[in-house]
């Protein structure tokens, strides 16, 4: 998810990319520009938010238990 993320945010910035993009697509380069963005704030973050609440609640445990020993 990263990965693909930051792809598209260095595709965006760096225009002779974009353009070779747009290029290829037969697409204006401001159109190609809309699509990466639309894709990028497409991403989910809900999972990500859950792993770390779960990861916190591990360490919380984890350090409960051996507070108590």
């Amino acid at each position: 998810m990263n990965i693909q993320r930051d792809s598209y945010a260095s595709y965006i910035g760096h225009y002779p990319m974009l353009a070779y993009f747009a290029l290829a697509e037969n697409e204006s380069i401001g159109r190609e520009r809309y699509n990466f963005m639309q894709v990028r704030s497409s991403f989910n973050l809900l999972p990500l938010l859950y792993m770390f609440i779960d990861l916190f609640l591990f360490f919380l445990s984890c350090h409960l238990v051996t507070s108590l020993t």
